[in-house]
């Protein structure tokens, strides 16, 4: 199991790398394999990642679209890929 932590700013100040890098370090026990994140102008995404599966040997997240307006972090499994694609946006597949 992985571990996902974020903040939001509503009121427009700058989301801090320290704080989420506080926020992933106490929940390292949960993703010890890999730490990443991602900081926005006023967000910040993080995911500790636990390494369970052959598949999730090539994953990084958080992950984002080009333009950084979808963010997804996610400890789950999909088994219905093929079913998800024809139903979902097709920017969403390019994450």
């Amino acid at each position: 199991m992985s571990a996902i932590a974020g903040i939001i700013n509503f009121n427009q100040t700058p989301a801090s790398p320290a704080h989420i890098e506080l926020m992933l370090r106490a929940m390292i026990q949960r993703g010890r394999d890999r730490k990443h994140s991602r900081i926005f102008p006023d967000a910040a995404i993080g995911h500790c990642l636990h390494l369970t599966t052959k598949g999730s040997l090539q994953e990084s997240q958080p992950l984002t679209n080009e333009g950084a307006s979808v963010v997804l972090s996610m400890d789950g499994r999909l088994d219905n890929t093929e079913e998800l694609r024809s139903a979902l946006p097709v920017f969403l597949w390019s994450l």
